[in-house]
């Protein structure tokens, strides 16, 4: 984990579990549209992407940046990120695909995409439908990562809409990511697990909702985590460990899958299958009403 003054643009979070993967069936993709949530405040579509386009061609430039190369992020990751088909594009059927591979050479490649200084936001609602891959060693992300101007990594914060540790399918994890109240350079952060039902597990369709909503009447602002539309996680300030950096600065979204590292994904081993894929049917963007 970075412990370095950096600017903010990457990091993942921290450790939970493992329990062993299962299938998972299709579940129906839901309507644009999303009704009021429980706590009363109106979502309105802001942008979406639902990935439509020729097969092998690469995701809307006016929205997003890929990004390439291969330093380790920190904690000695072992991919390369790439801007190739074979890594990253769309599969014509309106889909984005993310494919992590072992090359030739011995070399792991995959792909890193992220919105930054095109759709950024600070308060309301990301959806996004998604198979994710699993193994060990492979830990796909989506997430947010917040900036400023030359603010460092963690006093801007992340927020991990869903993560997957490794080999467990069985779990999707988010996390949140700030500064310690005693020490703004040092990471504080604090994960919760969605257990997907028997017969389920992160290698199927799910939707996985996250919202941040302005403060209501008596009801502070708040935090709120989905998977299939069920709710599993709400987080205020007061419950927060670190400083709650979240609403002073713009996050943008990130979609990777990384390979090894310091990470609470671990290490590829014979058992890890390659390639894998992250495939995205679509993501999402809601404004909050005040």
């Amino acid at each position: 984990m970075k412990l370095s003054r950096i600017i903010c643009v990457t990091t993942f979070a921290v450790l939970v579990s493992s329990l062993a993967a299962v299938a998972d069936p299709e579940i129906p993709k839901p309507e644009i549209v999303k009704p009021e949530s429980v706590n009363e405040q109106a979502w309105t579509l802001r942008w979406a992407d639902e990935f439509n386009g020729p097969a092998g061609s690469p995701p809307d430039s006016r929205s997003w940046n890929i990004e390439t190369g291969g330093h380790g992020f920190g904690a000695h990751e072992l991919q390369t990120y790439q801007d190739r088909p074979e890594n990253l594009a769309l599969d014509g059927q309106g889909n984005l695909v993310i494919t992590v591979r072992l090359e030739d050479y011995g070399g792991f490649t995959s792909a890193r995409i992220h919105t930054r200084e095109k759709i950024e936001f600070t308060y309301g609602a990301m959806e996004i439908r998604a198979k994710l891959p699993a193994g060990a060693g492979l830990g796909p992300a989506i997430w947010t990562g917040g900036f400023g101007n030359e603010t460092p990594w963690p006093l801007c914060g992340e927020r991990d809409i869903v993560e997957v540790f490794g080999a467990d399918a069985s779990r999707a994890v988010s996390s949140l990511v700030g500064a310690s109240k005693e020490n703004e350079d040092v990471m504080v952060g604090q994960s919760e697990s969605y257990v997907f039902p028997q017969g389920q597990d992160v290698t199927g369709w799910h939707v996985y909702r996250y919202e941040y909503a302005f403060s209501l009447d008596d009801r502070p602002e708040e935090m709120r985590f989905y998977v299939d539309g069920q709710l599993y996680r709400r987080a205020r300030a007061d419950w927060f460990p670190g400083q709650w950096v979240f609403g002073k600065y713009k996050h943008f979204l990130l979609l990777n899958v990384a390979v090894g590292g310091d990470r609470p994904w671990g290490s590829p081993t014979g058992e890890t299958q390659l390639p894998q894929q992250m495939v995205v049917d679509y993501v999402r963007l809601y404004d909050v009403a005040r």
